[in-house]
């Protein structure tokens, strides 16, 4: 029997798709190829993460068949490639899985009329079920009857479930314990044991043409989220992997793959403990024996253990992001209760931070707009309090209920009053098969609840706008530092910035009256109209990339001179007034007024390389940090110095276009944020 795996992921590029390599390797769909390699010699089994690759392997050998992973990033191309397969090839048996298929019965009969493609499902850990329904399948029985682990329609739409086999994760104890105990594992009696893709050369193919590896190292997540798809029940017991396993599948990977990076899945490293840590000491080591990784991405503990910190602070030097990351989504005690988030305590967040600082560790921090209890003020309180904490960097995120979530059941939906738009995400398009499928994956967001209207959730967009702009960019964390040695809150501008009328300050005016007209566009009632205007963008020859709202607006401002100095001008007057009074009032003025200003690049291709100033601000002493406080900064008079853009920026604005939204958008992604601000000498 042939059967076809695909985790597909959108591989577009100038309005093709070229036969490129995607990001990372298939390993969801590598764990049930390697199940049945040991259970089902066999079958042959391909696996495959290029749509345009799958298509045309279907048609010089259609497959027995199709098993698809569905995500929150590619569930809209999955459903399009499996109508596709099925419209050539009807006998073709499709099968899907992934975080986005959910285990209740009603989310699954609803997954099925989304999806009317798709014959069978397998919920939750698929080498099990996924096992018992190839065997099913090669038998060539007829739907009579519950299969281990799968899920599927009789023919009145009656929903039909066979009991839940959880594989077997080698080396994690509760694993061994049958169902009658707590903790135990609940079995069909399949004993599945989970295999290893790597170690088996299931996923050598993909590490060879460059893939980036991702390992695996531990199941499961103890809590039980209602935004996330990991808040599942029988994905709420941890169960690590052996070690030796571990060891081996990192050095494997790593020795043959062309990317030299790693990311580590588990959702909350540090969990185990010194188990943990003995793998971040094996990474560390392997790249001063061995070179790599050369860059590791993974997700600290939710809650933060003294294991996680030592593994923050141990892989730092190679760590992707290089942040501590607290997430907290909302600091709202009746919004954490009624979505069973649990955060840690104040002063438990106040030593992380010190910790962290104490290190040189950048930390950061996670909010999320939309949950029930939340208003723009709570919302606004809550982002301020972090930052006032001592976070350095907060990112803000509209709700989304991904499918499979708790939130995302109509029972919930329903009971808090959720109103939701959909919105194109970010890189999720592509055409393929030479243009006969378009494809664009969407955000389902939520705009307003029983607690915030629609217009609350344009209030938070331009929060959003302003806190990336302030103080998710390098442009003011100088001046912010500055701030926080005066002892004077930051945060406070951003809100101030939000609910400022800016009929005073036309060209500023103009561009936040773009981005609310961009924000209001971009939200579409239908995930169908997402992708109608993206046919309708590239049937009329328009670009497609540019569609990161607050980067586009973000770079209008900064390229319009008059613009930028109306920004700078505002937060001027709000700090003139906050420090009226104070001693340091006049050094804290003399850095945003005179040397701030020089430090920033108009985004122009004409934009000066030197420019030479004079300020009664001892920049050189403030960068070499030797003063005891900061009114030793302010010289008796004016000192000259000199600005220099990097050669990067430079290079980038060479061929800059202001009027074009992808290059407004481009010149951040392709620019480290220090490069986008003039250095200072003298």
């Amino acid at each position: 029997m042939r059967i076809y795996l695909a985790d597909l992921y959108h591989v577009y590029q100038a309005g093709r798709n070229p036969d490129t390599n995607p990001y990372t390797v298939p390993l969801g769909v590598a764990f049930l190829s390697s199940t049945l390699k040991i259970h089902e010699p066999g079958f042959e089994v391909r696996l495959f993460r290029d749509p345009n690759r799958l298509l045309a392997a279907v048609r010089s050998s259609p497959p027995d068949v199709m098993g698809f992973t569905f995500s929150s990033w590619n569930s809209d191309l999955t459903d399009r490639i499996s109508r596709a397969i099925k419209a050539e090839a009807p006998r073709v048996v499709t099968v899907g899985g992934g975080p986005s298929v959910d285990d209740t019965d009603d989310q699954l009969t609803e997954f099925f009329s989304l999806h009317p493609t798709i014959d069978f499902l397998v919920p939750g850990e698929g080498e099990s079920g996924f096992l018992a329904l190839a065997r099913f399948i090669a038998c060539g029985e007829r739907r009579q009857g519950p299969i281990p682990g799968v899920a599927y329609l009789e023919t009145g739409g009656r929903l039909v479930r066979g009991g839940y086999d959880r594989p077997i994760v080698p080396g994690a104890p509760q694993d061994q314990k049958p169902a009658s105990e707590k903790g135990g594992r609940p079995s069909t009696g399949l004993d599945v044991q989970v295999p290893s893709p790597y170690l088996d050369g299931t996923l050598d193919p993909f590490l060879k043409e460059g893939l980036v590896p991702i390992i695996q190292t531990m199941r499961g997540c103890p809590y039980q989220c209602h935004f996330c798809v990991s808040g599942a029940t029988e994905w709420n017991r941890l169960r690590g992997f052996d070690l030796d396993r571990v060891r081996a599948e990192i050095d494997r990977a790593l020795s043959l793959s062309g990317s030299k990076d790693l990311i580590l899945t588990d959702e909350n490293w540090g969990l185990l403990g010194e188990r943990d840590i003995e793998i971040a000491r094996f990474l560390m080591e392997r790249r001063r024996v061995k070179g790599s990784p050369q860059r590791l991405y993974y997700y600290t503990a939710k809650i933060v253990t003294p294991a996680s910190r030592t593994i923050v602070e141990m892989v730092a030097p190679i760590a992707w992001i290089g942040e501590f990351s607290m997430s907290f989504q909302s600091m709202n005690p009746e919004t954490r209760s009624s979505i069973k988030r649990t955060n840690i305590t104040p002063d438990k967040l106040a030593a992380n931070i010190q910790w962290a600082r104490e290190r040189g560790i950048q930390t950061s921090s996670e909010m999320i707009y939309g949950f029930p209890h939340e208003t723009p003020e709570t919302f606004f309180d809550g982002v301020e309090r972090l930052l006032e904490e001592g976070i350095d960097k907060v990112s803000i995120y509209p709700l989304q209920l991904f499918p499979g979530i708790d939130l995302a059941a109509r029972s919930a939906r329903t009971g808090f009053g959720l109103e939701t738009r959909f919105r194109l995400a970010d890189g999720g398009f592509g055409v393929y098969d030479e243009g006969r499928i378009v494809s664009a994956e969407s955000e389902e967001v939520v705009v307003a609840n029983r607690w915030s209207d629609l217009d609350g959730y344009f209030r938070v967009r331009r929060y959003s706008f302003f806190q990336m702009a302030v103080l998710g960019r390098e442009y003011f964390a100088e001046f912010s530092r500055l701030l926080g040695e005066a002892g004077v809150a930051m945060a406070p501008i951003i809100r101030h910035l939000a609910g400022t009328d800016f009929a005073p300050y036309p060209a500023l005016a103009g561009i936040m009256a773009e981005h609310r007209r961009e924000a209001e566009r971009e939200l579409k009632a239908t995930r169908e109209g997402v992708c109608q205007e993206l046919q309708d963008r590239i049937s009329r020859g328009q670009e497609m990339q540019g569609v990161k709202v607050n980067l586009v607006i973000l770079g209008r401002i900064l390229s319009s001179e008059p613009a930028t100095r109306e920004w700078l001008e505002i937060i001027r007057e709000y700090f003139s007034r906050i420090l009226e009074g104070r001693a340091d009032r006049e050094v804290i003025l003399s850095y945003l007024t005179e040397v701030l200003p020089n430090r920033i690049v108009i985004l122009q291709p004409g934009a000066k390389d030197r420019v030479r100033f004079s300020s009664r601000f001892d920049y050189s002493r403030w960068s070499s940090k030797e003063y005891r406080k900061i009114s030793e900064l302010l010289l008796p008079r004016p000192r000259d110095f000199e600005a220099v853009a990097s050669e990067e920026l430079r290079r980038n604005l060479s061929s800059f276009d202001a009027t074009q939204r992808s290059h407004l958008q481009g010149i951040f992604d392709r620019t480290p944020s220090r490069q986008l601000l003039r250095s200072i000498a003298g």
